[in-house]
This record gives C-alpha cells, sequence and structure tokens, in this order.
C-alpha cells in the first residue's frame, strides 16, 4: 500500500457512523454507505490491500451532495474534493482491527482519488442504490395554530419524529443493516423491554438524508414547520392520526388500551417504559395467543393491514409487539390531543399561501 502523510485519530471520532447498504459491490462492497449520528453520513470506499490489510476511504458527505451523488449530478471525486478531509481505514482482518487517520484530501495520491467521470451509474449499482435514488425526500408541513407554549414547539416535532421513525424501521425491513437493528430492538429478547429505547433505536436506523429536517419555521398564530423528509412516511403517520380523530375510533382505542393494560399488570407482564425481568419464552401458549389477538385489535383499530407481517419478520413475540404498539399509540394519541384542539394540522400550513 501506498506511503500516506496522514494523521492518526481515535476510533471513537469515527465511531459514530455505521453501516447501512452497500452501494457499488464487486466480489465484495466497493462503496457503501453509513450513517451518522450527527447531520452527515458517510461514504465507505474501497482503496487498497495489503496481505495484512484492506484501506478504505471514509467520507463524510452532507445531505444534499449525497443526494446529488446519488442522483448522479456529482461525481465520487468531486464529493471527495468537497469533503476537504478525510478518514483512511486500515482494517486488519486477521484481528479485526481497524486504525483510522486524518487526511488532507489534497494529499491523497492520484492513485487513490476517484475517476473523474466516477458518477454513480445505473449499471454499477447494487438494488440498495437505486432503492435510494428513488427514495426522494419532499417538503412537508406541520400547521400550528392557536396558542402554543415553548414546550408544544418542541413536542410536537418530537413526537412526530418519534411516529416517522417507527414507520421509517418497518418499512425498510428489506435493507439488512434496519432488519438487523430492528431485531435487537424488538426480536429474539430474553429480558425486559424499553419504550424509550426502542425510539431512540429506530431514529438511530435512519440515515441523515431521510431524516426530518426543518427548512422553514413561521409562527404567529397561525404558522407552521416545514419537513423535508419522505413524504411517504409522513403520509403513514398522516394516516392513522386522521383515522383516530374519530371518537369512536378512538375510543375503542382507549378501551383497548386500559383492558390490555389491566391483563398485562394482571400476568406480571407489564412495564412499558422500563426494562422488566419478563422472560418470553416463560409465557404461557395461552397468554401468547391473548396477547397476539390483542396486537390484532390494535391493528385493525390503525387500519394497518400489512404490518403484522412485517413484525412477523423481525421475529418478534406477540408481548414485544405489543409493548412496540401501544408506545406509538402512546405518542400517537399526544399528536392527537394537538390535532383536536386545533393547535396541529398534520400535512397542511395554516398559511394559505405555502399550502
Amino acid at each position: 500500500m501506498i506511503k500516506l502523510n496522514y494523521k492518526r485519530v481515535r476510533a471513537t471520532e469515527v465511531s459514530q457512523y455505521s453501516w447501512y447498504s452497500d452501494l457499488i459491490s464487486f466480489d465484495g462492497p466497493l462503496l457503501s454507505l453509513y450513517k451518522g449520528t450527527g447531520y452527515t453520513d458517510a461514504l465507505y470506499l474501497w482503496l487498497d490491500n495489503s496481505d495484512r490489510a484492506n484501506r478504505w476511504c471514509l467520507i463524510p458527505v452532507e445531505r444534499t451532495l449525497l443526494d446529488k451523488y446519488l442522483n448522479e449530478k456529482i461525481t465520487l471525486q468531486a464529493v471527495m474534493h468537497e469533503a476537504e478531509s478525510v478518514y483512511i481505514c486500515n482494517h486488519y482482518a486477521s484481528t479485526d482491527v481497524r486504525h483510522y487517520n486524518l487526511i488532507k484530501v489534497s494529499d491523497i495520491p492520484e492513485e487513490y482519488l476517484p475517476e473523474a467521470d466516477s458518477f454513480l451509474y445505473e449499471e454499477i449499482c447494487t438494488s440498495d442504490a437505486l432503492h435510494l435514488r428513488n427514495e426522494q425526500t419532499s417538503s412537508y408541513m406541520l400547521g400550528l395554530d392557536n396558542q402554543l407554549f415553548i414546550n408544544d414547539l418542541s413536542q410536537i416535532p418530537k413526537t412526530f419524529e418519534q411516529l416517522y421513525a417507527f414507520h421509517y424501521g418497518l418499512e425498510h425491513l428489506g435493507r439488512t443493516s434496519v432488519r438487523d437493528v430492528m431485531r435487537k430492538l424488538m426480536g429474539n429478547w430474553t429480558g425486559g423491554f424499553s419504550a424509550v429505547n426502542i425510539f431512540s433505536g429506530l431514529k438511530s436506523l435512519i440515515p441523515a438524508i431521510h431524516r426530518p429536517e426543518v427548512t422553514s419555521l413561521q409562527y404567529n398564530s397561525p404558522g407552521h414547520i416545514e419537513l423535508n423528509l419522505l413524504h411517504d412516511l409522513a403520509q403513514s403517520v398522516q394516516a392513522v392520526s386522521k383515522r383516530i380523530e374519530s371518537e369512536f375510533v378512538f375510543n375503542r382505542l382507549e378501551r383497548a388500551y386500559k383492558t390490555i393494560n389491566t391483563y398485562l399488570k394482571l400476568k406480571g407482564l407489564s412495564g412499558f417504559d422500563e426494562d422488566s425481568s419478563v422472560v418470553v419464552s416463560n409465557i404461557s401458549p395461552e397468554t401468547t395467543l391473548v396477547l397476539h389477538k390483542a396486537v390484532r385489535i390494535l391493528f385493525r383499530c390503525f387500519g394497518w393491514t400489512e404490518y403484522h407481517y412485517k413484525f412477523e419478520m423481525i421475529g418478534a413475540h406477540p408481548l414485544q409487539q405489543l409493548r412496540a404498539v401501544m408506545a406509538y399509540y402512546r405518542r400517537l394519541r399526544i399528536l392527537r390531543g394537538y390535532v383536536t384542539s386545533k393547535k396541529l394540522y398534520i400535512g397542511k400550513s395554516q398559511l394559505s399561501s405555502r399550502n
């Protein structure tokens, strides 16, 4: 491998990035997308190898630039130059140790730079890359009106984002990285369940390119929060929110929630928002059947027809499914309170010029 003039950095500096999907593959991944926990994702590019290690380049990339690369508007070489500095990773296969080094792009030898014509052409794309290309984010409105306090301006988008993340996880189970995290969050557990953990975990599934990004915030009663996100997923939240505006549906959900909660306490299976010592393998078949029916009831109330199959893909026990769905409902109920009091209009701005 070529000797480089770089600066050694701690692995913790790049630990915020984790594999999401491969974009180009040839007898193994050549270019992959890594999701970040901050405002950037990263492209992970194979550079070189020796008898001991493979050398990779980790290129932090912001949302707009990544979108341009995915859609053949700029080259990978241009993306790298925009980054100015990148991380070089030497991965030693025998020990699985990774050494990370920071280097200026201007110091990278020409042999390691992508070609001038390094567009992400369709012919070299993986199926995941093509799906990412087709998943275009767009503008979406959360309309606001009437009296709001400062905590409302944080509660509304936070709750909406949690529901959006829930749908994102279930709708992207075809991606190995998403499916693996969902299984860790909800499936094949021997211990307790934390609703707080599942929603923070679901949020971590989403690469920066798909996270709800605030593009405009206006409020003078009326006003709105304008987001840039995956429109279909936002509409999934909007649809279920619209459905439970009905007093009939909402009252049915409230009765079901209370009945299920009472049953879980009776069986020693309560503890929605904290870990518990419940071992799902110890739950009797009769109780499991009751829990399964309870999940079906909630799904029917939400108008969900495909999600039972998606939960089965994860391998989650009915108790874990039930706790996840009830945690979802508690957050949906928060949004409903804003909607019914005419403080929130999901999918519609209260400024006529922005609809």
